[in-house]
């Protein structure tokens, strides 16, 4: 079993202190919250996993929209969002993490509610890599055209944005091979992506 996209691994392993995870479940546990198939995972690297009993909050009767996001490191979130407000995008249309976001209408009537909340990718994954690149070439850059800028709390994309990538050589190989890091970029507004390759060398 187990899921093969991701990696079990320490926390320190994956750049973050054991401490940290552990405050995490203490101040659930300090609001008298109770969790489900938490994974707390950095990258494709699962650091930390708990199964427990449902998450229970004492609500109000009354329509509620719910919003559950994962991935967000990289987001310049509002203090005080509505579902209209941006999530907070980089500028750069780059995030580091695989952002996913779900959504639910909950109704609380006088009886107990439950809901599930189906979490969905909202960016797409990057991982390029270029052979045969002149030897002179002092440095590569990949950018994609016609990219979304925005993304709203109620999964509403907006704006233009033009994201543009640096690749690494591999001085290792001894090939002329370039790669981008592994990242998330926003989706392109149509079917057809148009990506336009930079070069320059010693001589320019």
């Amino acid at each position: 079993g187990g899921n093969k996209m991701f990696i079990k691994t320490t926390p320190e392993a994956a750049g973050v202190p054991s401490k940290a995870v552990k405050k995490f479940f203490e101040i659930y546990d300090a609001h008298g919250f109770s969790t489900h198939a938490i994974l707390m995972a950095r990258g494709n690297k699962i650091i930390a996993e708990n199964e427990g009993a449902e998450l229970e909050l004492e609500l109000s009767e009354g329509s509620y929209k719910l919003v559950a996001m994962s991935g967000y490191g990289d987001l310049e979130l509002p203090e005080t969002p509505t579902l209209q407000s941006s999530i907070g995008i980089p500028t750069s249309g780059i995030l580091s993490e695989a952002l996913q976001i779900g959504r639910a209408d909950l109704i609380v009537e006088k009886k107990d509610a439950k809901v599930e909340i189906l979490m969905e990718y909202q960016v797409v994954h990057v991982n390029l890599t270029l052979n045969d690149i002149p030897k002179d070439v002092t440095d590569v850059s990949v950018t994609f055209s016609t990219m979304y800028k925005e993304l709203s709390f109620d999964g509403n994309l907006s704006g233009d944005n033009t994201i543009t990538l640096g690749l690494t050589k591999d001085e290792t190989s001894g090939e002329n091979i370039w790669s981008t890091s592994d990242v998330y970029i926003m989706p392109g507004k149509s079917t057809q992506l148009t990506l336009s390759i930079g070069m320059t060398n010693a001589t320019t």
